[in-house]
């Protein structure tokens, strides 16, 4: 029922853009995709207007976030308009899936702070993204998904492995390497991969020419929840004694995969022991599974997508 009166309310906001825009801005709006450019030209003209008044500006916001909406839910029948506490400026957005977006808060920003903040140009970005995610619906094999995104975003990367290359690995190392990983070093890429802060490493290797220290990778990984080492030590001497002891600790059951300057620090994926196939996030003395915890496909799939990965926060 909150449903239905939420999606009246802003159906008829909409149709109310439609009057003002032929009345006052000499506009014809029919809630084609196209007519979103024809949004940002009058949303022009009202931040160059000299009735700026705050009561005008969050009409004009509400009346055409509500119509860039409705055009939005013309193009992607399944979304939905949501009202919830906490929404942006109080006002009703569009859930699309697990996205959520603000076309009232775009608009409200585009007639306060300029041409920067182009509805045209979000509701292309928007698009873009949300025509990848029904791409990815249909897709369930994680490395099918994982080679989807790297083509749509025309990422390069470093040639896969060969089988008996992976075996060897393996062999040398007495581990056998989470599946999904496997799967994306034999069929999509060893490594190479940089988007954003981050980069995927190659294979046993912690950049592109330094090896990693694999000597403990067989043995079970020692963590299960977020860990620094400066908290074990009340004493400051005897936690520089100790450091060299516990980032040598860092390196048993798991293996670099990436690089993240945006931490800064480096992801890692468990090879041994109960975290078997999570990533999880070395930055200088501390180690965070993420949270929820995510296997490596999920991980790369995430980063991919330019969504955040929240890491468990270390007890006090």
């Amino acid at each position: 029922m909150a449903e239905d009166t939420v999606t009246l309310e802003m159906q008829r906001h909409a149709s109310a853009a439609v009057e003002l825009g032929c009345a006052e801005f000499g506009t014809i709006l029919d809630f084609s995709e196209s007519t979103i450019h024809s949004v940002e030209l009058i949303l022009d003209r009202v931040y160059g207007d000299t009735n700026r008044s705050h009561e005008r500006l969050t009409n004009i916001s509400l009346l055409y976030g509500a119509y860039i909406g409705e055009v939005i839910r013309k193009s992607f029948p399944h979304s939905r308009w949501i009202r919830a506490a906490g929404a942006e400026y109080g006002m009703p957005f569009i859930e699309l899936d697990d996205a959520k977006v603000f076309p009232c808060s775009w608009c409200y920003s585009r007639v306060c702070n300029g041409p920067l903040r182009n509805v045209a140009k979000n509701y292309i970005e928007f698009r873009s993204r949300a025509v990848l995610r029904q791409k990815l619906r249909e897709l369930s094999d994680p490395v099918e998904r994982l080679q989807l995104l790297i083509s749509e975003r025309a990422l390069s990367a470093n040639a896969p492995l060969s089988e008996e290359e992976l075996l060897q690995f393996e062999t040398k190392h007495q581990i056998t390497l989470p599946h999904d990983y496997r799967d994306f070093i034999l069929k999509v890429s060893n490594g190479g991969i940089g988007f954003m802060d981050c980069s995927l490493t190659q294979l046993g290797r912690n950049g592109d020419a330094e090896e990693q220290d694999l000597q403990h990778v067989h043995a079970d990984f020692l963590f299960e929840r977020a860990w620094d080492w400066s908290l074990e030590y009340e004493d400051e001497d005897e936690r520089d004694d100790c450091v060299d002891d516990w980032a040598g600790k860092f390196l048993y059951g798991n293996i670099i995969i990436a690089n993240d300057a945006g931490y800064p620090g480096s992801w890692c994926l468990v090879v041994s022991g109960k975290e078997y196939g999570n990533t999880w996030l070395q930055t200088h003395g501390e180690i965070q599974p993420t949270d929820p915890r995510c296997k490596f496909s999920t991980w790369l799939e995430k980063l991919l997508l330019g969504e955040n990965i929240p890491v468990q926060k270390t007890e006090q």
